[in-house]
């Protein structure tokens, strides 16, 4: 088993963790697809008495506009694909119902092994969640080594980044019912945040994530964060979104128009 050391820590190559192609693919129709809040502001200024948008109206929404939703949105629109493919499947989350909230979905293969599946969060490929190792994994996170530990049904991660900093997160792998998801769903829709948008881009064969955020933006690679420099209006703002997730400059304006209006 090819191994390589980074860090100081001996760092798995092998593909155990990896996912098979039948979750894989499914996975892979999400490639081209942000993360992003700047929907919500949509939403409740054209539908506002309307609940959680279902996968029809996000597909439909997506060839409007190149917007895709927030984690919510995704972990329903993935779920229902896994459906369609004969995946077993469910969702996973934690703290539902506050700003905190977010959500995952599992995906089971033939033998029983359970991957996480986290679009909300924009990971590179899915990852065994049944194992536990102190061994670091590239090529699952942009700009960052994981490490996962299970603890019974929760499941722990690690990423470790170039500058020595490590940051935590755990998913609770209880399922998520559908209803619960669609009830949880509406509650975030209604919870207007400073805007977000995350998209995974490829560079040099490095699959890097680009990042707006609280009107900055920058990237991040296995090299380390890389910030970009500010724009000074909206329109500028919505011209790099655009040009950096393929939505549409005249859509993104108008949602930043709106979460102004908001705050």
């Amino acid at each position: 088993m090819e191994t390589s050391c980074v860090y100081g820590y001996k760092m798995n190559m092998s593909s155990q963790l990896s996912a098979p192609a039948n979750i894989t693919t499914i996975w892979k129709l999400f490639e081209s697809f942000p993360m992003e809040t700047l929907t919500k502001a949509w939403v409740l200024k054209n539908r506002p008495q309307l609940g959680q948008r279902d996968v029809a109206e996000m597909k439909a929404h997506r060839s409007r506009t190149g917007a895709s939703g927030n984690c919510f949105d995704l972990a329903i629109w993935l779920w229902h694909e896994f459906e369609k493919a004969g995946v077993p499947a469910y969702a996973v989350g934690d703290f539902l119902g506050t700003p905190d909230a977010h959500v995952g979905v599992i995906a089971v293969d033939k033998d029983d092994r359970r991957f996480l599946c986290d679009l909300g969060d924009l990971w590179i490929q899915p990852i065994a969640v049944d194992l536990s190792s102190e061994q670091l994994h590239e090529g699952f996170f942009t700009g960052a080594h994981v490490k996962i530990a299970n603890q019974s049904n929760r499941v722990s991660v690690e990423y470790h980044r170039a500058n020595g900093k490590v940051s935590h997160q755990s998913y609770d792998l209880s399922p998520i019912s559908k209803a619960s998801l669609l009830e949880a769903g509406e509650i975030s829709q209604r919870n207007l945040s400073p805007p977000l948008v995350e998209m995974r881009l490829s560079e040099g064969g490095e699959t890097i994530h680009w990042e707006f955020d609280k009107f900055e933006s920058y990237f991040s690679r296995m090299g380390g964060l890389a910030k970009e420099a500010p724009c000074f209006s909206d329109e500028e703002w919505a011209r790099r979104i655009a040009s950096r997730t393929g939505m549409n400059t005249s859509y993104v304006l108008e949602c930043l128009i709106e979460l102004r209006k908001k705050s």
